[in-house]
């Protein structure tokens, strides 16, 4: 990644976006979100316009994943499950109508592991819900 010169930190933006691009459906681009976060990677997916499904941010020295949930459909994500980390940036989410808008700093493979369940779990909901989440 252009601009992010600690390798740990460079790999992490190229993982989690593999991750989040490779997820069924789901489109990414890249747009100017303001300050602080500058440029970021939208990923967007048809069920969930028009907000965006997922963000990453590439900062050069914290990239971050925010991820708007809708505040309605928290509890059946299986919140007490996460790791606390993940549990924590759910409890600082900041409300917004019905979105709580949601960011973790991903600065380690473990930080964006414990992000990605969050993520899986999400897609499954709002997505691709199994025979038993219909």
């Amino acid at each position: 990644m252009a601009g992010i010169t600690d390798t740990t930190l460079a790999q992490v933006v190229v993982e989690a976006r593999g991750l989040l691009s490779g997820l069924a459906g789901m489109a990414e681009t890249v747009a100017w979100q303001g300050l602080p976060w500058r440029w970021a990677f939208i990923y967007r997916h048809p069920a969930t316009e028009p907000v965006a499904w997922a963000y990453l941010i590439p900062d050069p020295t914290r990239p971050q994943i925010a991820v708007p949930l809708h505040a309605p459909s928290i509890e059946s994500l299986g919140v007490k499950r996460f790791k606390r980390y993940v549990r924590e940036g759910i409890a600082r989410g900041r409300p917004v109508g019905e979105t709580l808008w949601t960011s973790w700093d991903v600065m380690s493979k473990s930080q964006l592991e414990e992000v990605t369940e969050l993520l899986v779990r999400k897609f499954k909901l709002t997505i691709a819900p199994g025979p038993d989440e219909e």
